[in-house]
């Protein structure tokens, strides 16, 4: 009688390198879609952010006479100041005594009209340890805004504290100026120089009122540094647009694609090299 055949207990090498290229195979066609399920729902949140960032503006100006939260820009410093929300020394100490401001979107969190810190930093920006995230100014004890941990900072100016996207809003009055890609009809503001005490020594452009904005044209956008692969909504290493706000009240994607103008690699090159002028363009492109 021959002994009976035991039973396998494996698979062959051929039937595990065929499982392996199922598997590769399944992750090349799913994972794309994962990360643009993944992108989607960032872009998401930071829509929802902006909007309660922009209903915030406009409490704020109603209950100030109609004036926007003070504006800190000047054409030397364009992609430093429109993120930077106050000064303050000590560094690191809360509550913060203001060396200088709040201006721009700090504004908002000092006057208590939008409280939660994490509403002010964009979700999809992911640089590691990165002095535009909250987690950046909240991993002292988690005392945003101004938890910065000073064995870890690494910032070169420790007294400013910063948002996560860059506040703008346009004014009405426009001028023909030269920009990278020729002469065009941009928006501006009169020069800080002209502003009253303190904000000239702030750097803020005179005080101006919400019915002296343009409110077809962008008032905050996901962060501008300058540098077009600092872009926080991206494919892996692609950039693919920016969130806008604007001073109506509604938010709208702006893709790379569907906006090829704003996006404009030899604009960006100048930005990145503190063209006030083209800073400004770009900023009015965005489209609603």
């Amino acid at each position: 009688m021959q002994p009976s055949a035991k039973a396998r207990n494996g698979f062959t090498l051929i039937e595990l390198l065929v499982v392996i290229a199922i598997i590769a195979i399944l992750a090349a066609v799913l994972l794309p879609a994962l990360r643009s399920a993944q992108n989607r729902a960032l872009r998401s949140q930071c829509i929802n952010d902006l909007r309660q960032l922009g209903i915030g503006v406009n409490i704020y100006s109603t209950d100030n006479q109609d004036y926007m939260p003070p504006l800190k820009y000047r054409d030397s410093n364009p992609e430093d100041y429109p993120y930077q929300m106050f000064e303050y020394s000590p560094q690191d100490v809360n509550p913060p005594t203001f060396t200088e401001g709040p201006f721009n979107l700090g504004t908002l969190w000092a006057s208590d009209h939008s409280l939660k810190g994490e509403l002010f930093y964009c979700p999809a920006y992911s640089a590691p340890n990165s002095d535009f995230t909250f987690g950046y100014y909240s991993s002292n004890l988690g005392q945003w805004p101004c938890g910065r941990n000073p064995a870890t900072a690494t910032d070169a100016n420790p007294s400013w504290v910063r948002a996560g996207f860059s506040y703008y809003p346009q004014s009405k009055k426009t001028d023909q100026e030269s920009t990278g890609v020729g002469l065009r009809t941009i928006p501006y503001w009169p020069s800080y120089t002209q502003s009253p005490q303190p904000f000239s020594s702030w750097s803020c452009v005179p005080p101006f009122k919400i019915t002296q904005v343009d409110l077809s044209k962008s008032m905050i956008v996901d962060l501008i540094t300058g540098k077009f692969q600092d872009l926080a909504h991206k494919d892996g290493n692609n950039p693919l647009g920016l969130d806008a706000a604007f001073a109506d009240g509604h938010v709208k994607w702006q893709g790379i694609n569907a906006n090829p103008a704003a996006f404009n690699k030899t604009e960006w090159s100048l930005l990145s090299q503190s063209s006030g002028v083209d800073f400004r363009y770009v900023m009015s492109l965005w489209q609603q």
